[in-house]
């Protein structure tokens, strides 16, 4: 956060100063470290993201719970906006030629994009997977990405035995994502609940709406916030065999995954890209003194 002080010079001069805090610092650390928040080294996290957001003239967040947060923490409200980490729809749109059916009866198909890391709860997929192989034929899972629990998540997936189901893949670009997920029959969001995760509102769960690609995620209260269960297959956070049940769930009722996939887009229609880029515009140039006409 205290990164912003490197615009004190264009400050000085005039320019106007916009903070973008897409983590909140204080609980990414304390659930990193296992601290509470309020011992000495998070109040002095909390102390330097206070400055932070004094110094600069207006304050953006991620979710409306990181925004009441701020707020709680003293940032007036007038000085705080929110504007959504949502999918880029010249990236992230539907092809309903590469869509699948989610009606078929074939093999179940998994997908999860992003760090492979303990937080977000990967092993629990595999852990889910040894669970139910036997009663899915066929089941697979691609991981994409990389991060400190690569090498454990392979190691994982012999020793349980899914190794033949599970493409590990390297990071890609944004733009090769999409053909890959909508190969997939669901998207997971398997997010364990700590201090940071609980108020994640995870892009990848996003990207996944913005496809069209039916979710599985843990009911964390930021994702609950903005979905309910009919848009989401929600499971307990941690739970590996409530993850499983809900794979086998939606195996056995394909209708359920078409379901889900249309009632999500009700979010797509609330924080479309178009609408979170306009109000962005709009939030700059009233900072420059200028006023939006039309789109951006």
């Amino acid at each position: 956060d205290f990164l912003v002080f490197a615009a004190l010079g264009p400050k000085l001069l005039g320019a106007r100063v916009i903070l973008d805090l897409h983590d909140l610092i204080p609980e990414f650390y304390a659930a990193r470290g296992s601290h509470s928040m309020k011992s000495l080294a998070v109040r002095l996290v909390i102390w330097q993201e206070q400055i932070s957001c004094r110094f600069a003239d207006h304050v953006i967040t991620v979710t409306d719970i990181w925004r009441e947060t701020l707020i709680a923490r003293g940032l007036p409200t007038s000085k705080i906006s929110v504007v959504m980490n949502v999918a880029d729809t010249r990236i992230f749109r539907p092809s309903r030629a590469e869509l699948p059916s989610h009606h078929r009866n074939g093999a179940l198909r998994l997908i999860y994009h992003g760090t492979l890391t303990h937080r977000y709860g990967v092993d629990l997929i595999l852990q889910a997977l040894a669970h139910v192989r036997h009663e899915i034929p066929g089941l697979c899972l691609t991981l994409i990405g990389a991060g400190d629990a690569l090498d454990d998540l392979k190691r994982l997936a012999e020793e349980l035995g899914v190794e033949d189901q599970v493409d590990f893949r390297s990071e890609v670009y944004a733009s090769q994502l999409p053909p890959l997920i909508a190969q997939a029959d669901a998207g997971v969001v398997p997010n364990r609940n700590d201090l940071f995760t609980d108020t994640l509102l995870p892009t990848k769960l996003l990207e996944y709406v913005a496809l069209d690609t039916p979710v599985i995620a843990a009911r964390t209260r930021t994702i609950a916030a903005y979905f309910d269960d009919s848009m989401v297959r929600f499971f307990r956070p941690g739970d590996a065999a409530d993850l499983a049940d809900a794979i086998l769930d939606l195996h056995t009722d394909r209708s359920h995954l078409e379901l889900l996939a249309r009632n999500a887009r009700k979010f797509d229609e609330k924080h479309s890209w178009s609408q979170v880029s306009a109000q962005y515009v709009a939030l700059v140039d009233r900072l420059n003194g200028r006023q939006t006409v039309g789109k951006p």
